[in-house]
């Protein structure tokens, strides 16, 4: 799962942020059902093309491609744990349609691992065949939480995304594989190999790649955003 990096809130038509003018617009505290009663198709439609220029126009949870039409707006803390957080930018993230993955199957489940938080791109290893795992270096105190994410979330209970990460992960290896062991000593070469994999051909799945071929995660982080 690859750490979120979220840019500031949208802003609506009077120049204020899209959801914190909403919310100091109601004048009382935010209500779970203010998401489907006070907010509105077109600001749920902004809202999701700012989060899909944040997360590269993949998943929150599985990496999957998305666009504007087939993904939905999380709220990572569901509304009926959380309902001040119901208009909160930073507990919202774009989400795949899937009715057997991710948000959807999770329903109002919590906790799940938050794609926030930096570490979580460590805490699932996947294999050659798209297999999804729980890492063994992961911390003890993270384990059962690692563990109810990948069954909640479905991620690797749904053969149609397993198929697909290894489909992508071989096609990487045949494209890819005979500058593996130069990249992983030349920083340089490594962002130009991931710039082409990821920005130039736009390919899902992006940690699940580097995990199954043993690359390093760190330029998937802060310092270049892929």
């Amino acid at each position: 799962m690859r750490p979120l990096n979220r840019s500031d809130e949208p802003l609506n038509c009077n120049g204020g942020g899209l959801f914190s003018d909403l919310e100091n617009s109601l004048g009382r505290k935010v209500r779970s059902s203010d998401w489907n009663v006070k907010v509105t198709a077109g600001i749920k439609r902004v809202a999701k093309q700012g989060m899909l220029s944040d997360q590269h126009g993949l998943c929150c949870y599985c990496e999957e491609s998305l666009n504007i039409d087939n993904s939905h707006v999380e709220h990572l803390v569901p509304r009926n744990h959380a309902p001040e957080l119901t208009l909160d930018w930073g507990n919202l993230a774009a989400c795949c349609q899937n009715n057997s993955r991710c948000g959807h199957k999770r329903g109002s489940f919590h906790p799940v691992v938050n794609p926030y938080s930096d570490d979580c791109i460590s805490w699932f290893e996947c294999d050659f065949r798209g297999r999804l795992s729980v890492s063994e270096n992961i911390p003890d105190e993270h384990r059962k939480l690692a563990s109810d994410s990948r069954q909640m979330l479905g991620l690797d209970s749904c053969p149609d995304l397993i198929r697909r990460r290894e489909r992508v992960i071989l096609y990487v290896l045949r494209t890819w594989g005979e500058f593996f062991d130069d990249a992983a000593q030349d920083e340089g070469l490594f962002e130009m190999m991931l710039y082409e994999m990821f920005l130039e051909h736009g390919l899902p799945f992006r940690t699940s790649i580097l995990s199954a071929l043993h690359l390093p995660y760190h330029l998937l982080q802060h310092e270049i955003r892929f």
